[in-house]
């Protein structure tokens, strides 16, 4: 059998202090050199040490693990390359400093029952959460009933055990309205998915602040799962009933690729005939043709900042921003 390394072999080979190692596998290393850091690592690598956990979990009272709660009616909820792309962004943070992700996808009809969130023994919560105001307070409440760090995404509520994180949608929406203005856009739709997002309201908001100081208008187009299929079917009747807008704003980037692959196969020019925009500027929006005007969103990064934020406080750091909102900007295609 072979013989376990201790945290002890890892500091006398490293020639620092076992509070030094705890603190580079734990993850706090802010107060350290570079160099200090790279030597500890090395040795653990060098010796293949692996931290006895389950100890640590029994003398702290801890759990070494974040819940990520997504309420989102769609069964392929991750899908949705927002969501996956803060999933990821946590995730890796957290394993970065030793914490694992329990992921829990929840539907609106389960919440009125015994909550499925009792059941998820962490140290901290993040959500992102989809339906009306009224459904996402039920689950903001029950999360609050845990009494653990929490970090709500893309929403905010008044409560101050609560940190948030959201991008600028508002100013995004304002983004795409101004370059499509300037395009001399008179009629527009604005493609959503039947599942109510803060984020895409925002984005509406946005848009409509701009087009009301133009005297115009913007109608909103419900493509229910945000796929392929129903998009296509929305913009379809759209088009056979109202006749071809003269701009296309996809709620994201998905419903703004369905419309541009939708008006090829019926022969119609983009951006020539009708302009069509997108959000969030993630590397699928390269696989469409012509290349898509967007916004660039920090998802990754919003995730790592969860993350960031979830551990800084279970370890009772203090954190004095309780609202985060990362900037936003346009990327320019050829689709507009």
């Amino acid at each position: 059998m072979t013989k376990k390394i201790t945290i002890r072999e890892v500091a006398e080979a490293a020639k620092v202090t076992m509070m030094t190692v705890s603190n580079v596998v734990n993850g706090r290393t802010n107060q350290m050199s570079k160099e200090t850091r790279e030597k500890v690592q090395a040795v653990i690598e060098q010796l293949d040490y692996k931290p006895n956990h389950a100890a640590k979990t029994l003398r702290t009272k801890t759990s070494l693990s974040i819940g990520m709660v997504i309420l989102d009616d769609v069964p392929e909820f991750l899908a949705d390359t927002y969501t996956s792309q803060v999933v990821c962004g946590l995730s890796n943070y957290l394993a970065d400093r030793n914490y694992s992700l329990i992921l829990q996808g929840i539907r609106s009809q389960s919440i009125p029952k015994k909550c499925i969130l009792e059941e998820i023994h962490a140290d901290g919560i993040c959500a992102i959460l989809s339906g009306s105001k009224e459904t996402r307070k039920k689950v903001i409440r029950k999360i609050l009933n845990l009494n653990l760090p929490f970090v709500l995404i893309q929403d905010k509520y008044p409560d101050h055990r609560i940190y948030s994180i959201t991008q600028d949608d508002f100013k995004a929406g304002k983004l795409v309205a101004e370059f499509l203005v300037k395009k001399n856009c008179k009629k527009f739709i604005f493609l959503a998915p039947k599942q109510n997002w803060p984020a895409i309201e925002k984005r509406v908001l946005g848009v409509e602040k701009i087009l009301s100081k133009k005297n115009l208008n913007i109608e909103i187009v419900k493509c229910g799962d945000e796929g392929l299929n129903d998009t296509k079917t929305a913009v379809n009747n759209y088009i056979q009933d109202q006749g071809l807008p003269e701009a296309i704003i996809g709620g994201n980037d998905r419903m703004a690729m369905a419309a541009i692959r939708i008006l090829n196969e019926k022969g119609i020019s983009v951006p020539t005939e009708v302009k069509i925009t997108g959000f969030n500027a993630f590397e699928t929006a390269a696989y469409i043709t012509p290349n898509l005007v967007s916004i660039q969103s920090k998802a990754y990064e919003i995730g790592m900042e969860a993350g960031r934020i979830l551990i800084d406080k279970i370890r009772n750091k203090v954190i004095d921003n309780k609202e985060i909102i990362f900037p936003v900007s346009l990327v320019v295609g050829e689709s507009a």
